[in-house]
């Protein structure tokens, strides 16, 4: 059901005294509210790091023209697991008073491995520096690679 609100205009403005009614008009709410991100659309997280979530508000603007008003936290759906490489999408829902649903607005949250900063270490067997006689044979000894 819709709630009616009222537009009441009176024969005197200025008056703080009961006046005479010109005219009442009931109009129904039926602009749908708008969905309010806190933060930003897109977020990007390591594996085992922590998702606070950041919700979303429920703006509502009644009446053509009218003033926007905070009418509440949007509803919340899905879940993150940041234990787990993954894409996960948050959905935000609401209505207004009158009944009037709000457009879903969503929030995709990449879940990464932590970025490799340490460079591998490679170690040779045998001498950095080796002398040959002309003609001689070489024996490569090799290296070994570790990645900490």
């Amino acid at each position: 059901m819709r709630t009616p609100y009222y537009d009441v205009r009176t024969s005197h403005a200025d008056s703080i005294l009961p006046a005479r009614v010109t005219a009442l008009e009931i109009r129904l709410d039926t602009i749908a509210p708008s969905i309010l991100l806190t933060g930003g659309s897109v977020m990007v997280l390591n594996v085992g790091s922590t998702y606070v979530e950041q919700g979303a508000r429920i703006i509502d603007v009644r009446v053509p023209g009218g003033s926007a008003t905070d009418i509440g936290a949007a509803s919340v759906s899905g879940t993150v697991d940041t234990s787990a490489r993954g894409t996960y999408i948050i959905t935000y829902t609401g209505q207004d008073e009158s009944g009037n649903a709000a457009t879903p607005v969503t929030r995709r949250i990449a879940v990464l491995p932590t970025e490799d900063t340490t460079p591998p270490v490679i170690v040779l067997n045998g001498s950095a520096n080796i002398t040959l006689a002309y003609g001689a044979t070489y024996t490569e000894l090799g290296a070994t690679v570790t990645d900490p």
